[in-house]
């Protein structure tokens, strides 16, 4: 009896250890995507299909190389202006957590 109820506690574990693998590459997939969309829309973007034509997606950047692309890009051509402040405090708050 223990070895029947080791061994489907074993398989039990194995579709866990299965499930949780798919949903971790549904995971990557989809921030792959994510990361693809954002990519088209900045300048290095730009400048593979420039370059490289239908072969720019060759030379994708890493996620982490667009979210900072991204953020370098969006405060260049953003202000943020003292009166914007109240309206977005929940996009404009300080990272300590306290209200100033």
């Amino acid at each position: 009896m223990k070895n029947v109820d080791t061994v489907k506690r074993l398989a039990e574990s194995g579709q866990e250890a299965k499930k949780l693998f798919s949903d971790l590459a549904k995971d990557f997939d989809r921030q792959e995507n994510a990361g693809y969309d954002l990519w088209t829309h900045l300048p290095s973007y730009k400048a593979a299909v420039a370059a490289h034509g239908d072969y720019a997606v060759e030379y994708k950047p890493s996620i982490a190389d667009i979210m900072i692309e991204a953020a370098m890009f969006l405060s260049d051509k953003m202000e943020v202006v003292p009166d914007m402040t109240p309206d977005k405090a929940e996009w404009y708050s300080c990272p300590c957590g306290q209200e100033h």
